[in-house]
């Protein structure tokens, strides 16, 4: 019920989980590909909630790729001892690791996802660490996805590379637009290289246009 998916959700950020949000309406296949893109290997839910939506196939199905928790079981778990802890933990939140966090640090990820495929809403942060593991990529910074319409995504950055002859970097260019088009279907982008890093207090533009762009960036 919504009062044990409000405890759950809070409970990881406490501890400084992030709670990454399904949409069962997607399916199978869509919550799976929610999953693959958000990192995601433990699934919280309820048995009564699974009953009741006849969701039974759709967690077998899932359940060959990620670890399904049932909060039932949790609740049944939960001694003496945990509840104490629990009072003790309620009168210290400011002791709680997830009361660490920074205020840009991700809190949750949210998905718009369709009946298939991989869903609109992936974390920033794996966007570029995908891009990261491009070889070449130094930094990427200065990243913004939106969307053309329900099924067209865009995305705009700055990546710091070498200062390498054009045809290595074009290389590169390729690479990352296979990986942001196979890991996200993210196939229109404007990506700007550089080879020295942006001053904050100037600020960086990005190109309007969906052309990628590579030149030197200076300020």
């Amino acid at each position: 019920n919504a009062n044990g998916a409000l405890a759950t959700f809070f409970g990881l950020q406490a501890f400084g989980r992030v709670p990454a949000m399904l949409n069962f309406s997607a399916g199978a296949d869509g919550m799976l590909a929610a999953c693959r893109a958000a990192s995601v290997r433990t699934v919280l839910s309820s048995r009564a909630f699974v009953e009741k939506g006849k969701l039974g196939p759709t967690v077998e199905r899932m359940a060959g790729e990620v670890r399904i928790v049932w909060l039932e079981d949790i609740r049944a778990g939960l001694g003496l001892r945990a509840k104490f802890r629990g009072m003790w933990d309620a009168r210290r939140p400011d002791a709680m690791p997830g009361a660490a966090s920074a205020p840009d640090d991700l809190a949750v990820i949210l998905f718009t996802s369709g009946s298939e495929g991989t869903p609109k809403g992936v974390s920033m942060e794996l966007l570029a660490d995908t891009m990261k593991q491009v070889n070449g990529v130094r930094d990427v910074h200065d990243l913004h996805v939106w969307s053309i319409g329900s099924e067209m995504h865009a995305l705009s950055c700055h990546i710091a590379i070498a200062d390498i002859p054009p045809s290595a970097s074009e290389a590169i260019l390729r690479s990352v637009k296979e990986r942001l088009a196979v890991h996200f279907r993210i196939h229109h982008t404007t990506i700007q290289f550089e080879h020295e890093n942006c001053e904050t207090a100037h600020g960086c533009l990005i190109p309007v246009t969906l052309e990628e762009a590579h030149h030197r960036h200076e300020h």
